[in-house]
């Protein structure tokens, strides 16, 4: 079981319900990350998904608990700050209401409002967030 992998599908999947204006495939999405400065405005809304860590915990009855973050950020370029945090606000509020939908392997899961990024000169706004899930499994 890769908690890692489903956790960057459900994500993945998610923001693309939320925003259905991310290009397809890898123009929308990206597993990494790198500067959005240089993006067009047809490649946005972006998102880039970065810094995955899995970290495993030893538990009683041959069980562990794995917890999974990942950091990521959705970039636009020409959009007001406030669009960037209309999108932060339909991401939370699905997240919240919806995760188990799309985390459904997991038996928590947190995404947290890090930073909304803002560079005015190039009208790009990225909002950065941070998603935590959790599970405990037993061991093969």
């Amino acid at each position: 079981m890769s908690t890692a992998a489903d956790a960057l599908l459900g994500i993945e999947t998610l923001l693309r319900f939320i925003l259905p204006s991310i290009p397809a495939g890898t123009a929308g999405v990206e597993k990494g990350w790198r500067s959005g400065h240089d993006l067009q405005p047809g490649q946005t809304p972006h998102v880039f998904l970065f810094d995955v860590v899995e970290r495993e915990e030893r538990l009683i009855f041959h069980q562990r608990r794995v917890t999974t973050t990942l950091k990521g950020q959705i970039v636009r370029v020409g959009s007001t700050y406030a669009q960037a945090l209309d999108d932060w606000e339909e991401v939370r509020a699905l997240f919240e209401t919806e995760w188990r939908a799309y985390f459904s392997s997991f038996e928590a899961a947190t995404l947290d409002l890090e930073d909304v990024e803002d560079w005015p000169e190039q009208q790009v706004r990225a909002v950065a967030f941070t998603m935590t899930t959790e599970v405990v499994v037993g061991y093969s």
